[in-house]
């Protein structure tokens, strides 16, 4: 079996982190602040991980793998091997870390209404 030369199969995952971690950094920076911010972010982070990481494996390994099925393109079974049985534990620790970024993060305060600020006088 041949493997490209610089990347494995996992390569994909590598790239979904460092684009997530982007993701999660502009995310911080906003001013948008509710409860639910943080686990969205975090879970579209994740999303991006696992999206980018099948998408890899399929495209960059099928023609490499023993996994390729007699139609030669990999099965959705075998694809979900490759990210349900991690989906539950990722979850719970996108909680865990939503919920201590938010005791060091507090939500900053937003105005209750926007006034103009006084004019000059004079």
């Amino acid at each position: 079996m041949a493997s490209p030369s610089c990347t494995g199969a996992t390569f994909g995952y590598i790239i979904g982190f460092i684009v997530a971690a982007f993701l999660v950094g502009s995310a911080v920076d906003t001013r948008v602040r509710f409860w639910t911010y943080p686990y969205l972010t975090l879970v579209a982070a994740l999303a991006i991980i696992y999206a980018l990481g099948v998408i890899w494996f399929y495209v960059g390994w099928m023609n490499w793998s023993d996994l390729v099925d007699v139609q030669g393109l990999l099965s959705v079974t075998q694809l979900m091997w490759m990210m349900v049985p991690f989906i539950p534990l990722d979850l719970v620790k996108v909680a865990l870390v939503a919920a201590v970024g938010a005791s060091f993060c507090p939500a900053a305060p937003t105005p209750t209404r926007w006034t103009r600020p006084p004019l000059p006088r004079g």
